[in-house]
Order: C-alpha cells, then sequence, then structure tokens
C-alpha cells in the first residue's frame, strides 16, 4: 500500500510531477479507504462498494501501492516549475492536508523550501507571494512535529540571502522592513542552531545593505565560523563531487556575504577552495548561475514593457488620427 521504507527516483521534470502527485493523492486518501484502494486483492470489493471521486464525481478504481518518493522528486518539481503561481498553488494545496499525515510533512526536508525559494527569486523574481505560503504551513509542521525543514543554516539564512539579492536588482530601500523582516523570521525558525556562523554574515550584509543596524538573533550570536576544506590535489574525484554537492549552500551563502560587503577571511578562503574544486570537476559555477538568471529575467521583463509601452503608444497615436 505504502512504504516508508524504499523511495523511488525519477530523472525528469513531467516524471517528477506524476510521482509526486500520486504520492499527494495518497495523502490525500481517507485512512479507511486505503486498503481497499492500494490493495490488489481488494480490487472487486472497491468497486462493489461504488465510491466515487469527490472532484471528478466518477466511480475510485484501484490504484497501484505508491512507493514514497525520494527527495529529488519533489526537488525536481519546483526546479521545473513553469511560474512562481504554480509554486505558490502547490504549497496552498499542501495547507488542506492535516498534521496528521505525518507521511507528507515528514516527508519536507529543508533543502525543499530552499528550492522554493531559489527558483522564486532567481527564475521568477517573485520572492515575496512563495515567501508568503512558505510562513503560512510552517505551523503545520510544527504540529506535525516536523522540526528540521524551517531550520537556520538552510531556510533562515536562504531567505536573507535571496533577499539581499531582491532587493539588489529590484533597488529596494527600506529600512524599516529590516528589524519586522528578522523578527517574523526568526520567529519561524524551529531548529535553532546556526552550525557554520554564516548567519552573523548574512544578517550584517543586509544591514549594510539598508544602512541600519541590526541586533542579531540569539542563534547567532558568538558563533565562530566555521567552514569546511578539501585537498583538491590529494581528495578523489568522488570527494570532490561529494564535497561539491554536500556544501553548496555554504558557498552559496558565502559568495553573497561577499559580494554585499563582507570581508570576513575565513569566507574567502572558502570561496576560493569551492571554485578549485568546480574547475577540478569542470562543473558550472552555481551562484553565477543563479546571478545571471536573475539579470536575464530583469532584462526580459524591461523588454517587454518597454514593448507594451510602445504598443500603447502606437494605439494612442491612431486613435488621434
Amino acid at each position: 500500500m505504502f512504504s516508508r521504507f524504499f523511495t523511488r527516483s525519477v530523472s525528469t521534470g513531467v516524471e517528477s510531477r506524476a510521482v509526486f502527485d500520486n504520492f499527494l493523492q495518497f495523502v490525500k486518501t481517507p485512512q479507511t479507504l486505503r486498503p481497499y484502494i492500494y490493495r490488489k486483492k481488494n480490487a472487486n470489493r472497491l468497486l462493489a462498494m461504488d465510491l466515487k471521486d469527490p472532484e471528478t464525481k466518477l466511480p475510485i478504481q484501484p490504484r497501484p501501492s505508491v512507493l514514497r518518493p525520494s527527495a529529488s522528486v519533489l526537488n525536481s518539481v519546483i526546479l521545473n516549475a513553469s511560474s512562481a503561481e504554480e509554486l505558490e498553488n502547490m504549497v496552498r494545496d499542501w495547507k488542506n492536508i492535516t498534521p496528521r499525515r505525518k507521511e507528507f510533512w515528514s516527508y519536507l526536508i529543508p533543502q525543499h523550501l530552499q528550492n522554493m525559494l531559489l527558483t522564486s527569486t532567481f527564475k521568477f523574481g517573485a520572492l515575496g507571494a512563495v515567501l508568503n505560503v512558505l510562513y503560512q504551513i510552517q505551523p503545520l509542521l510544527v504540529k506535525a512535529k516536523q522540526l528540521e525543514a524551517y531550520n537556520v543554516d538552510v531556510w533562515y539564512n536562504t531567505v536573507l540571502m535571496c533577499q539581499l539579492h531582491r532587493n539588489a536588482f529590484q533597488n529596494v530601500q527600506d529600512s524599516g522592513m529590516v528589524e519586522r523582516g528578522l523578527r517574523k523570521l526568526s520567529s519561524t525558525v524551529t531548529k535553532r542552531e546556526d552550525t557554520t556562523g554564516l548567519t552573523k554574515e548574512i544578517v550584517q550584509a543586509l544591514g549594510r545593505q539598508q544602512n541600519v543596524e541590526v541586533k542579531l538573533p540569539n542563534f547567532a550570536r558568538n558563533i565562530e565560523i566555521n567552514l569546511p576544506s578539501i585537498d583538491v590535489s590529494t581528495a578523489s574525484q568522488n570527494q570532490l563531487r561529494t564535497f561539491l554537492t554536500k556544501n553548496t549552500t555554504q558557498y552559496l551563502l558565502s559568495r553573497t556575504a561577499l559580494d554585499f560587503g563582507s570581508t570576513e577571511a575565513k569566507l574567502q578562503q572558502f570561496v576560493e577552495n569551492y571554485q578549485a574544486v568546480l574547475a577540478q570537476n569542470s562543473v558550472a559555477d552555481i551562484y553565477d548561475k543563479y546571478v545571471s538568471q536573475y539579470k536575464q529575467l530583469l532584462t526580459q521583463k524591461a523588454t517587454e514593457s518597454e514593448t507594451t509601452e510602445e504598443a500603447h503608444a502606437d494605439a494612442q497615436a491612431e486613435e488621434t488620427k
């Protein structure tokens, strides 16, 4: 029927969406009906019950058993989203799932929230709406006792990273929002442990950008910077690839802090080490990719705006003839 011990990995966005939707359908199915719908031996009993799907009004058919998707499945769905509205609507749909469905809420991890934030910011330029719905589902994860997702190292720091870039690209200057925003963001953190020391750097970067003194949250005070390193000349290819994958978040945050005024030598050393590994493996720089993607998005929007204005002006000129 459903197994929490086995996962299924898929490659494409379309396949991932189908797998995730099947999992979501299972989660939403009343527990009393699951044995009839998802167990092959009960197929005839299900058909005899003549149950109707509440959405389609069609008879409910037997369904194959569902495997818990791997974390990469939802990541693929997020990264292949076609719009910020798609992401927003997806999370809004989750609000209808009771916290008692722990098979769903325990599935969400910090990287899922992070990819939501990065995609909405750098791919669609629409951080606000997606961030808002992620705030809204936080109490559901708390009730489900899933306290890992809203952590400091990934969730908290990535929100601030995205806000820094959003502010820079859209010329947002609002010192009043900083204190309010930090207070609200801090209140959502359920795993209050800064393991890298990067929170202080990111918070201070936001303060510099908005020209305001910021008060560090308690979980970011007196935390030394703790970033890994690897010897590129002696490490195996597998070790180098693992280093890249494991430390992507630290790299994105370190680059952001440095770009927004940090002079911390430990950040620079880590960035140079990480970039050496990228070069050794001929891997594109993910930070540069995100920033370039945002610039292209803004250029595209500016071009579309100019085109619209020109069309409007032409239409007005025709009316005055």
